[in-house]
């Protein structure tokens, strides 16, 4: 963000009046460009995530237009935590890629430990999909680093028209708590 500022005759004013921002919030949508404008000489400023497309991979964002609310976004991120059943494979993350003709690269990292016996599971993955008139493919997963305590447990990526799905594999008899932190670039 950047704020250009031109001196009004007779001075300028003790305090800003207005921030222009990238986009504000109206949900579930996006608009540009936004304005925060200080309550009180107050502007309540907060360090989010989002899973929107940005080449910049951060945008400034009014939380509704000409409110105090300002979010600094890192964008093309995804995070959470989910509780994977024993013996099963849990969907993680379900993204919609569009029906564009574009390419996509993921590049996700993976923690889980059992809830019962303090095991522990760690994974980095990078996945490539492309999507053609709503058809996604994988191109590859070329890498998948694994480190675990057991064995057979296990993290994959796969397309599911028109959706790309991050998956956990449970093969152990007791629950597991996995979060995940990702990124995404696109073409």
């Amino acid at each position: 963000m950047s704020q250009f500022f031109i001196e009004p005759p007779g001075g300028a004013p003790a305090i800003l009046t207005s921030f222009t921002t990238d986009f504000y919030f109206d949900s579930p949508d996006y608009f540009a460009p936004g304005t925060v404008i200080p309550t009180a000489n107050n502007v309540v400023i907060s360090g989010l995530f989002s899973s929107v497309d940005n080449e910049n991979g951060i945008q400034t964002v009014a939380d509704g237009d000409n409110s105090k609310f300002l979010n600094i976004e890192l964008t093309n991120r995804f995070s959470d935590t989910i509780t994977c059943s024993a013996s099963s494979t849990t969907p993680l993350l379900t993204f919609d890629l569009g029906n564009s003709t574009s390419g996509y690269r993921f590049n996700f990292d993976v923690i889980g430990i059992d809830t019962s016996t303090g095991e522990v599971c760690g994974y980095t993955l990078l996945s490539t999909f492309k999507t053609l008139v709503g058809v996604v493919t994988l191109i590859q997963s070329p890498y998948i680093d694994a480190d675990e305590d057991v064995t057979g447990n296990s993290i994959s990526m796969t397309a599911s028209s028109p959706n790309v799905v991050l998956s956990f594999t449970n093969s152990t008899l007791n629950d597991w708590s996995v979060r995940f932190v990702g990124s995404y670039i696109k073409i």
